[in-house]
This record gives structure tokens, sequence and C-alpha cells, in this order.
């Protein structure tokens, strides 16, 4: 099956955030069943152990010690490209009625050709 899957396609404004009987018309026509990619890299929430320290006391929280950090730090970038080698994670989302308020998630995969096969899968199986 030869299809064109959006990739990080331009969303309307809370997508992720509305009731499905609250969306417009348009919204619903656009991408009611229309299976996209969302492409994410790896990031990690704070850029050194100072930004961490910095976000937790403005939060109201206790930072974690610099060896506790460095550690968690460490093992989620480990966990990340373990599991993403190329550091890029491929995430297909439908807009189908599988969740009330957001796009379904149908999974997480490693390459891109991998979430075009299961975006299409879901083609596939609606038509």
């Amino acid at each position: 099956m030869k299809t064109t899957i959006p990739i990080n396609p331009e969303l309307p404004p809370d997508f992720f955030c509305t009731p499905n009987e609250e969306r417009s018309q348009k919204e619903i026509v656009t991408w009611w069943r229309i299976p996209f990619i969302l492409i994410d890299e790896y990031s990690q929430a704070d850029e050194n152990y100072e930004a961490h320290a910095k976000r937790a006391k403005k939060s109201g929280f206790t930072p974690l010690d610099r060896e506790n950090w460095e550690t968690m730090t460490r093992q989620a970038r480990e966990n990340w490209f373990d599991e993403y080698p190329t550091g890029k994670r491929y995430n297909v989302r439908c807009l189908d009625g599988g969740a009330w308020d957001r796009p379904t998630n149908y999974g997480f995969f490693g390459t891109l050709d991998e979430a075009i096969d299961a975006a299409e899968g879901l083609l596939a199986c609606r038509s």
C-alpha cells in the first residue's frame, strides 16, 4: 500500500485536550481517522545540575543531590537510546474516538519505516 502519512503535521490548538464532541466540523473532516506520526528527539529536562537545582527550588521541591541527578540522567539517556538508537522516537496517533479528548496513541517506534507501516495498517483496517 502506498499512502501519504502526515509527519509532524501542524495540528489545531488544543488538539490533545479537546473533547471529541466539541471539535469543529472542519477539524473532524480533516483529522478523523487520519493516522499521523509525531517525531520526538531525546532531550532531558535540565541542561545541567545547576539548572535542575534552580528549577526544583523554584517549584518548592528539594533538588536531588548531584550524584543522584547525574545517575538518573545517565540512565534515562541510556534507556532512551537502547529503545531508540537513532535518538528519535516515532509516535503513531489517530483521532478516532479511542480516547474521548485526544488522538489515540497507537505506539512508539524506533524507525520511521516501522511507524509508517503501523499507520498504513490503521488505514488498511478501515478500508
